[in-house]
């Protein structure tokens, strides 16, 4: 967000929405055991990117905000070399070579959510759906 509110003040695009993509740049995340055993045991590595619109203020300060969504995939496989437990996943593959399981892509975004921060004021992440309609300018 930052590199995208330089770039609104740079050019003088204040109160417009200026729409950013990870695009093709997608982030790997290892999700531990820690964060969630849930998560960790059912994807584990898998890859995330975001999408949304930033608007910046003209008042001094410059404040922001943005609505942005994640984005989540991962190839549901058995890679060699690799575990998760106690059983390897060599030996989980064999499933799916003998056809009693399928590998598969796991693909998801989150609900909107909202951040806003200004030079003064650090960003903040309000959880919870909101539409552009919401933005509350």
């Amino acid at each position: 967000m930052c590199t995208i509110t330089r770039f609104a003040i740079v050019n003088g695009h204040y109160g417009c929405d200026i729409p950013f993509s990870s695009g093709a740049n997608w982030k790997p995340l290892s999700i531990t055991p820690g964060q969630s055993r849930d998560w960790y045991y059912a994807l584990g590595d898998v890859n995330i990117a975001a999408t949304g619109l930033v608007s910046v203020s003209d008042s001094p300060g410059h404040a922001a905000s943005a609505i942005y969504r994640s984005h989540l995939y991962d190839r549901y496989n058995w890679d060699k070399g690799k575990r998760v437990g106690v059983i390897p996943d060599e030996r989980m593959g064999g499933l799916h070579t003998a056809g009693l399981a399928r590998e598969y892509d796991v693909v998801g975004s989150s609900e909107t959510h909202r951040v806003t921060c200004s030079d003064s004021d650090p960003c903040r992440v309000d959880p919870g759906g909101y539409s552009t309609e919401d933005r509350g300018r």
